[in-house]
This record gives structure tokens, C-alpha cells and sequence, in this order.
């Protein structure tokens, strides 16, 4: 059984583009915040974020800006960002889920 990894999503476009539609067919997808041309959602993913998947929405929505915040639950973290064709990718050491159960 995969680890579980939450996913942040927020995405900013610059001309009316109809962002749910492209995350509507996300089975876990949270609406946290929605805006005319913005958005944020909470979603999980086995493992990982799925990275081509970012990849190409960046590639098709160029004028989109794009960050994923995620954690998995053995504790690997990072923020994706993409802003037209440039992608930034960061990734560290957080706290697991049993460590921050332990804490909180």
C-alpha cells in the first residue's frame, strides 16, 4: 500500500481559463479557496505529487502560475513551482506522520 501524500495546490491565471475543469477528475479533491481566476485545493497522491501531470499542465496553460506544497507521510516535503516555462522544484526532510502525531 502506497504512503499517502497530501498536495496544496494554488493556481493563478491571467486570462479566464476554467481552472476546475482541468481538476475536476481529481477523486480526493478539497476546494479550500475559488476565485474567478484562481484557485486552491487540498488533494492526496500515492507517494509523491505527480509531477508530469504538473509538467503538463504548465506546458498547456502557460499563462497559469502554479504551486504544489506537499508532504508524504514518511515525511518527505516540497514545493513545486511553475510560472510560464519556468519550474522551480524543492524538496526536504519534515517530520513523519507518527513523529508529528508524537509533537502535536
Amino acid at each position: 500500500m502506497p504512503n499517502v501524500c497530501m498536495n496544496y495546490l494554488t493556481i493563478v491565471s491571467t486570462v479566464n481559463d476554467d481552472i476546475h475543469r482541468e481538476l475536476k477528475h481529481i477523486p480526493t479533491l478539497h476546494i479550500i479557496k475559488h476565485g474567478d481566476k484562481a484557485m486552491k485545493v487540498r488533494f492526496e497522491s500515492a507517494w509523491k505529487p505527480d509531477f508530469e501531470w504538473l509538467q503538463s499542465l504548465n506546458k498547456r496553460y502557460n499563462m497559469w502560475w502554479i504551486k504544489n506544497e506537499w508532504i508524504s507521510e514518511d515525511g518527505l516535503a516540497g514545493v513545486w513551482i511553475a510560472s510560464k516555462n519556468d519550474i522551480k522544484d524543492y524538496q526536504w526532510d519534515d517530520l513523519c506522520l507518527e513523529e508529528e502525531h508524537h509533537y502535536f
